[in-house]
């Protein structure tokens, strides 16, 4: 059985411990950039891929995707609360992602839908790409 441990914090100054929270340079959104990947698996069948990108609390109708030479790109933007909290462990800002595929893809049979902050993305392989099944006959 895993174990799992919680953490508290007490009264912490932000500012001095954690500069990135509060200060708005350009090294610090460079920092904050390399987080926003969104978290994706990718599985392959013999007839396609199937892809699910974790996508918590977002609106489905603020999601872009675009497939364009074999390169599929998800993207979405989560705003940060114009509240400012004491700890916010959230990423805000721009998130994407960008999967390359090695084979053909049938670009109007793509199918994706949410279902309980998941974006499940279905690409079926290219008839062209998909194993055949040979019948050999007899003289």
């Amino acid at each position: 059985m895993a174990s799992y441990r919680t953490w508290s914090f007490g009264p912490v100054n932000f500012t001095t411990l954690l500069p990135e929270f509060v200060e708005n340079s350009a090294e610090s959104q460079e920092r904050t950039m390399v987080h926003n990947l969104i978290p994706v698996r990718l599985g392959e069948t013999e007839t396609g891929w199937t892809i699910d990108a974790d996508v918590p609390g977002v609106d489905p109708a603020s999601i872009s995707m675009e497939f364009f030479q074999n390169r599929l790109t998800i993207a979405y933007q989560r705003p940060a609360p114009e509240s400012r909290s004491q700890y916010d462990n959230r990423t805000y800002g721009e998130f994407n992602r960008v999967i390359k595929l090695a084979e053909e893809v049938q670009v109007d049979a793509i199918n994706a839908k949410v279902e309980h902050g998941t974006l499940s993305i279905s690409l079926p392989k290219s008839v062209a790409n998909q194993p055949r099944r040979i019948v050999v006959n007899a003289n």
